[in-house]
């Protein structure tokens, strides 16, 4: 299998597993699930960031946009299944909503990662070229 797509499929599987772990943590410990969002943010920058440096910058954004897409279907529908703490009474969801919503998220996704695919270019070029020449 193609490295760029076992990247993405690894990156897609991180969010999903901390979703689950976030879900049932928050559900053992009453920790407000929807504080954990931040997290994800984070992960969808590093899935730019890494794809980029281990790649390109279309393999950033490209696992940044799985990893959105999984978080908003697999994802969500395991911390569901977990039923984590959440403070407030849930909506009830449209198929409409949760459509948005998954386009949502894989869009935010796509644009952290590739904030993070543009931190790692921005650090890279502040490298000194002796620094450039001296790396494996």
């Amino acid at each position: 299998m193609n490295t760029r797509i076992q990247f993405c499929l690894i990156v897609a599987a991180i969010v999903v597993v901390f979703d689950a772990v976030a879900a049932a943590v928050s559900k053992a410990f009453l920790i407000d699930y929807t504080k954990m969002a931040l997290i994800n943010y984070i992960l969808y920058v590093a899935a730019g960031f890494f794809g980029r440096k281990s790649f390109d910058l279309k393999t950033g954004v490209a696992a940044g946009f799985l990893a959105g897409l999984a978080d908003a279907t697999i994802g969500w529908y395991l911390s569901s299944v977990i039923a984590p703490f959440v403070p407030f009474a849930q909506p009830n969801y449209s198929a409409l909503l949760v459509i948005l919503i998954i386009i949502l998220i894989t869009g935010a996704g796509g644009f952290l990662a590739y904030l993070g695919a543009s931190l790692f270019q921005l650090l890279h070029r502040s490298e000194s070229p002796a620094d450039r020449d001296s790396s494996p």
